[in-house]
């Protein structure tokens, strides 16, 4: 065990970690440790351990954003009010041709097929548009 910075350190790469937690908490944690473990030594640490990751897996893997940020949900509004004025209607369409969605981005953002390509590509990944046919001829507006 080394002693750095107020951290020790274990062969096996484990830190040691002290916290202070109410007493009836605690007396309920060497409970279960003894009933899960059969023992206590090791298995407080073996219990608080896998505690912490089921509280912690769903916040460490979190790093897709489920909502687009505003910029990407300002520049598809955009997109959208374009493919409703190339249809000449006043609300949002279900489905519309992919090549006309094309059109739309290449009159809000640029003509480039890269720039098409990534903001297609960008409307999928925060699924905000979805290919209804296997061909991608048609899309969704989500």
């Amino acid at each position: 065990m080394t002693v750095g910075d107020k951290k020790i350190i274990t062969k096996s790469d484990k830190v040691a970690l002290q916290v202070l937690i109410p007493k009836e908490l605690y007396d309920e944690l060497i409970r279960i440790a003894i009933e899960e473990y059969g023992s206590v030594k090791g298995a407080v640490s073996n219990l608080v351990e896998r505690a912490i990751r089921i509280y912690l897996g769903p916040k460490m893997h979190t790093q897709i954003r489920t909502n687009p940020p505003n910029k990407i949900r300002q520049i598809y509004d955009k997109v959208i009010e374009r493919v409703k004025e190339l249809l000449g209607i006043d609300f949002k369409p279900y489905h519309v041709p992919t090549k006309l969605f094309e059109q739309a981005i290449a009159m809000e953002r640029g003509s480039d097929p890269r720039t098409i390509s990534k903001w297609i590509s960008t409307f999928k990944r925060f699924k905000l548009i979805k290919f209804v046919d296997q061909y991608g001829k048609v899309l969704e507006l989500l």
